[in-house]
Parts: structure tokens; C-alpha cells; sequence
């Protein structure tokens, strides 16, 4: 999948405003600014893209923009895979109608989430991936899934379908690869896909840094833990120390020994 454009650095992959060049895989096609999944006449509708990195620990955070033009009902979108195969699809599930996310577990039992939003309609999908995370196995990940988050707003599960976090129903091991299209068969999705995103960084708003002063320390407090305060005293620096321990907190009292000093939020 050489032919699209994208950019590569460091924890992070993206193709924005997706387009193909004339060596494209079968059943992937230009579409202005977008891709767009065809029927190829040999069952082939997808590609798949290894990774710079793999992805084991910490969190992941997976977006696409898709929207299928004729309601077929056969998978679509972003598939996440390690060395030995798929291990999630965030976009439509087989046999389903509106966005959706598989593998988790609700009561024990493996699942697929259905957002309740028609894959007929255009939408941003966002998957959080916390490797390790899930309290049913230590070995399993814990998931969070959005259809058209504010993204201009903080994180919060609050905001995500049905309001929480799931477990996945397995080990998810190292993620090396992402597989982007759709299904075949009878009738083959005609599905835009644009915008995938793959990074270690939150698409959303980081929280609001509030200061205060009372006597000789400064008074921070922010809404969610997962971030580590760091200061400077230069606003422009590229040096930033952190605040050690703040990671798991969100208010902290600091004593001020300098004229000017600045504070931020790093996310973990």
C-alpha cells in the first residue's frame, strides 16, 4: 500500500485526506480526497499497512472517517492485527447496520457493541485500546469506543457508546498492522474511507489547567488523572520537567520559588 499518502513518525500513523496513486490494491480506488472500496472481481477489497512500530503497552488510540454509500451489510472500515491475525474492527461489523466495535465481553460473554448509528451516515469513529488493562484478565485489553465525539472537548468516557468501557475477549499481543476496506460478496460495500489515524496521542482537548495562588504556593487542579504536570520557566521551551507523582493525581500545591513559571499537561 506504498501508492498512499501518508506520514510516518514516531507512535504515530496517519493518512489524512486519503488518496491512491495508479499502483493501488485491488478494490481500492481514488475518490478525490478520499478512498473508496470497490467490488475488484476477486474478492479483494482491502489493504493492509505494517505498521513503523508495534503497539503492546500504554494506550492506543485508533480513528477513521467512513460512511457506506450503499448500505451493504458486509464488514467495513479499520481492522487492528498482530503477527497472527485481526484482532479488532472498529467501523461495521458483518451482518451489521450501524457502527460497531467487536470482541468485547459484556457479562462474560463475547459481543459486538452496536453504536445505534446507521453506517449509512458519514462519522468520525475513535477506539481507545489500553493494553493490559481489562479488570476481567490482566492479559487483556480494555477498550473505549466514540461514533462522532466533540473533539474539541476533553476525554470522557461519559461521551462514548453506552457510556463506559468494555474488556476485550482476548489477548491482543503486539499490534503490527492495519488493515483498511471492505468485505466482498453479494452486494460488495461502496464505502468512503478517510482519515485514519493511529497514534499514542488523544485526539481529544486536553483538560483545562486551572491555577490559583494562596501565599507562597500555586494551587493546580485538573479534571482527569493520566496526565503529569510539568513546569518551565520559559513559556517557548523545549525542556519541560515533570512533576514527579502528579501522573495519578488531579490537584496539586506547589511552592513558588521563581518570578515567573509555567505550568502544563503531558499525557501518560
Amino acid at each position: 500500500m506504498t501508492s498512499l499518502e501518508n506520514t510516518v513518525v514516531a507512535h504515530e500513523f496517519i493518512i489524512a485526506l486519503l488518496s491512491v496513486a495508479a499502483e493501488q490494491p485491488p478494490g481500492i480506488v481514488p475518490a478525490g480526497n478520499k478512498m473508496i472500496s470497490v467490488d475488484s472481481g476477486n474478492g479483494d477489497s482491502r489493504a493492509l499497512r505494517t505498521l513503523a512500530a508495534g503497539y503492546n503497552s500504554g494506550t492506543l488510540y485508533c480513528s477513521v472517517l467512513a460512511h457506506n454509500l450503499n448500505s451493504s451489510p458486509r464488514y467495513l472500515g479499520l481492522s487492528l492485527y498482530d503477527n497472527s491475525g485481526e484482532k479488532m474492527l472498529l467501523g461495521q461489523g458483518s451482518g451489521y447496520t450501524s457502527w460497531t466495535i467487536n470482541r468485547v465481553l459484556t457479562n462474560g460473554v463475547a459481543t459486538t457493541i452496536q453504536s445505534g448509528v446507521s453506517s449509512s451516515d458519514m462519522a468520525l469513529l475513535v477506539l481507545k485500546v489500553e493494553f493490559n488493562a481489562s479488570t476481567v484478565d490482566s492479559n487483556f485489553e480494555q477498550v473505549t469506543f466514540w461514533v462522532n465525539p466533540d473533539l474539541s472537548q476533553p476525554e470522557s468516557v461519559t461521551t462514548a457508546i453506552n457510556a463506559q468501557s468494555y474488556s476485550t475477549d482476548r489477548d491482543f499481543g503486539t499490534i503490527t498492522r492495519v488493515r483498511i476496506g471492505a468485505g466482498t460478496y453479494d452486494p460488495t460495500p461502496l464505502v468512503y474511507i478517510d482519515e485514519v489515524r493511529i497514534s499514542t496521542v488523544s485526539p481529544f482537548a486536553p483538560p483545562a489547567l486551572q491555577i490559583s495562588v494562596q501565599d507562597t504556593e500555586a494551587l493546580l487542579a485538573w479534571p482527569a488523572n493520566g496526565w503529569t504536570l510539568q513546569k518551565s520557566s520559559t513559556l517557548g521551551s523545549e525542556f519541560w520537567d515533570d512533576i514527579t507523582g502528579t501522573e495519578s493525581l488531579t490537584t496539586t500545591n506547589l511552592p513558588i520559588t521563581l518570578p515567573v513559571e509555567f505550568f502544563r499537561l503531558k499525557q501518560e
